[in-house]
């Protein structure tokens, strides 16, 4: 669910290139860039009523990263 979430944002993306899997890195795989990210963030929070520490943002580097975090901050 998360990962459909996920695609969805970033495939209406004008930056976005690529397949999207879940270990497609957001920059080199998807060619985003971290506004994008923050964008994809910014949905992602609104959705799921969630808040990401800068930590964890910074650690985001594949899709895979981005939903565990969200699945880590559901529970």
């Amino acid at each position: 669910m998360e990962f459909q979430f996920i695609k969805e944002i970033i495939e209406t993306n004008d930056s976005f290139s690529g397949q999207i899997t879940m270990n497609s890195t957001i920059t080199d795989d998807l060619g985003l860039d971290s506004l994008d990210l923050y964008a994809i963030v910014m949905e992602v929070e609104e959705k799921y009523d969630i808040e990401f520490a800068a930590e964890t943002l910074e650690r985001m580097e594949t899709i895979e990263d981005l939903v565990k975090a969200i699945q880590e901050a559901v529970k």
